[in-house]
């Protein structure tokens, strides 16, 4: 069985994320619409419009780890959040590790999402 959708929640407070992490941007559905990045499965964020490099998406950076960012920022190997564990190692799920990157002091710092995953097949 594949992943078909995932749903995030950010479960931090905002009042304890260091920078301006988009937040309500990255919240949301994700789905499997075949779109890739970095020629591997990509999960694209639900919303009206076509895709363009504004549309969030969650894709696996060129170091192996599952991310966040918008496509225009994917396609430069940025993350906004990504998972401790290595993709190749680990289904997006709700049992990963996650940090995000701050703008404010360009560090990272852990971050706590809730993720459902629905299978298909």
């Amino acid at each position: 069985a594949s992943i078909s959708q995932v749903r995030i929640e950010i479960m931090t407070e905002l009042k304890d994320i260091n920078g301006n992490l988009p937040v309500i941007d990255l919240e949301g559905y994700y789905i499997d619409c075949g779109y890739r990045q970095n020629g591997t499965k990509t999960f694209v964020k639900v919303g009206p419009g076509p895709i363009n490099e504004k549309r969030r998406v969650i894709y696996i950076i060129k170091d192996g780890r599952w991310s966040f960012h918008d496509i225009d920022g994917a396609n430069k190997n940025y993350a906004w959040m990504s998972s401790k564990q290595k993709a190749a190692n680990a289904l997006i799920s709700n049992d990963l590790e996650w940090t995000y990157w701050s703008d404010k002091d360009k560090k990272s710092y852990p971050i706590q999402l809730k993720v459902k995953a629905l299978h298909r097949g």
